[in-house]
């Protein structure tokens, strides 16, 4: 009995030995296969910071520590007029009507009146003076991120503002944000934020109104960014100095934070050539088909940003133009991407 269990236990440790060894050579195999499945980030990412992005999320235990946020009211005087000349100085609107026959560009028609972007550029400015006065750090992502690279401001057709912020400060950022005169913050503690102006429309069905700015959060350490919300899980997983130190970069009538290495994050993420029409429209949250055009197409219609580097100092001329019209000239310098100290 005792030589029956030994010889039994002997085959169980090789074939223990051998599953682990036949496993191995199966993940060898196919882990580069499964790599190419998933998003372009995910595929350049550290493998350990891909794992963190998954096991880590958004947990934010805001309804039990509500009674620790201040009761200081913020508040921010805004230029509406200046708002309102530099809109009309980067041109009208298209006009709808000119393109009822043709079914494709209709799906790139504005989905926000001049009003409504007025309304967002106002929330934008608070919000950004607000991050300033009170040494809060943010930076541009999603549409947004893309808009400033290649339109200096909203993407034409888009209707909402993506931001991400630190979620290790995610307890200062509401004591802020939940006391801006005029504002309100929606904060859950397991999805992103919205903050956005009161005295505007709500969405349906929502307690917010629009147009808003979303808030999304990560978590880092000395070598890599990675996303705590949901919405970005699959874009954002960085090495740090991808990121930091933050540019200022033009958006519309503000500079705004963007990553360092903004243009190789559009590019990896987004493309700059491919437009593609929104997929939902936040004022009301119904979906819409969304649509391919090749943005060359689209150039005589709405404000693109062109580029030319000069080969020895690495300064980039960024030039916003709508067909032959040129709106402006901005001069990048040459970044220096570092670790943060």
């Amino acid at each position: 009995m005792g030589i029956s269990f030994c010889c039994i236990k002997t085959c169980n440790v090789r074939l223990t030995r051998m599953c682990k060894l036949v496993l191995l050579c199966v993940l060898v195999g196919v882990l580069p296969l499964l790599k190419l499945l998933v998003p372009a980030p995910l595929q350049q990412a550290d493998s350990y910071y891909v794992f963190r992005l998954f096991i880590d999320k958004q947990e934010f235990p805001v309804e039990v520590e509500s009674s620790r946020v201040n009761s200081r009211n913020i508040s921010v005087q805004i230029d509406k007029n200046m708002i309102e000349n530099h809109l009309l100085k980067m041109g009208h609107l298209p006009d709808k009507s000119m393109y009822e026959n043709d079914s494709l560009l209709l799906h790139f028609m504005p989905l926000m009146s001049p009003r409504d972007r007025v309304n967002l550029l106002i929330t934008l400015e608070t919000f950004v003076r607000i991050c300033e006065q009170e040494n809060l750090t943010y930076f541009l992502w999603g549409g947004s991120l893309l808009g400033a690279y290649r339109h200096h401001g909203f993407i034409p057709w888009d209707d909402d503002f993506d931001i991400v912020m630190n979620g290790s400060d995610w307890r200062r950022i509401r004591s802020v944000l939940s006391h801006v005169e005029g504002y309100g913050l929606q904060a859950p503690g397991d999805n992103h934020w919205k903050f956005y102006k009161e005295d505007l429309l709500p969405v349906p069905e929502q307690l917010f109104t629009w147009p808003f700015l979303d808030i999304f959060f990560y978590r880092d350490d000395l070598t890599y960014m990675w996303a705590l919300s949901t919405s970005i899980k699959f874009e954002l997983v960085n090495p740090i100095e991808d990121i930091f130190p933050l540019q200022l970069r033009a958006f519309e009538h503000l500079f705004v934070a963007v990553p360092c290495k903004m243009e190789e994050i559009v590019l990896l993420l987004y493309g700059v050539n491919d437009c593609y029409s929104p997929s939902c429209t936040h004022k009301n949250g119904n979906p819409i088909n969304s649509v391919y055009m090749p943005c060359q197409q689209l150039h005589s219609i709405f404000p693109f940003v062109f580029r030319q580097k000069d080969s020895n100092s690495g300064t980039v001329l960024e030039t916003l133009k709508q067909g032959n019209r040129i709106f402006r000239n901005v001069s990048v310098p040459q970044q220096q991407c570092a670790r943060r100290r």
